[in-house]
């Protein structure tokens, strides 16, 4: 198949639109893919989109930050890479955002937290470059061992603070856990004061997401 050959498996918006394509865990490209040909022939269909005449097509790659600077040297989006403002690592959430990624979506289920809980886990990762997975993690290790429609201090000891509750399992991965968290914190985003100057979007952008 060749590269342009994308475009035919893409729904693309009618007339002179724009459209956004995002990659998730673009660094599976090294990963899982050992096949340097394999790899070129993968950014080169990304990068046709961009020649598309009728779209105006916006990339966003995300990747993890380890891998950031190895997948951004291909050789065919080394180009988009140096332009500015392509790549942007989220800053470690305030403790207001930290708090409505836990209360938020408890009140949406019901469930509650006996007095301090919140304020201690918000303690606990506030400032970290790791806080949304940590704080994921701690939360799902929270909702299965809650009592009826709540998380007590003898649960919460029981799972133990962010750090101490990824411990036991710490040879798994909890990538799986930063997609769910990311969509609750770009509807934080949303409306935070912290947001860049709206700049012309090159067609690249990668987002580098934090790794534990």
């Amino acid at each position: 198949m060749k590269p342009d050959a994308i475009s035919d498996f893409i729904d693309l918006p009618a007339g002179n639109r724009s459209a956004i394509l995002v990659v998730d865990q673009f660094e599976e490209v090294f990963t899982l893919c050992s096949d340097p040909a394999e790899r070129d022939t993968f950014a080169a269909a990304l990068v046709s989109l961009t020649q598309v005449t009728n779209v105006q097509f916006k990339i966003v790659l995300i990747m993890r930050e380890d891998m950031a600077e190895q997948s951004l040297h291909l050789a065919l989006i080394q180009p988009f890479a140096q332009e500015l403002d392509t790549r942007f690592s989220p800053p470690p959430p305030t403790r207001g955002e930290l708090l409505q990624m836990i209360t938020l979506p408890a009140k949406a289920v019901g469930l509650e937290f006996d007095d301090g809980i919140v304020d201690d886990l918000c303690k606990a990762v506030v400032g970290e470059v790791t806080a949304l997975p940590l704080l994921q993690f701690t939360l799902s290790q929270l909702w299965a061992a809650r009592e009826g429609n709540r998380v007590t201090w003898a649960v919460y000891r029981q799972v133990g603070r962010p750090r101490e509750a990824l411990r036991p399992r710490r040879s798994e991965s909890i990538t799986h856990y930063h997609l769910k968290i990311r969509l609750s914190r770009k509807k934080s985003f949303s409306n935070s004061s912290r947001r860049r100057p709206v700049a012309p979007a090159p067609p690249f952008v990668a987002v580098c997401r934090e790794t534990s």
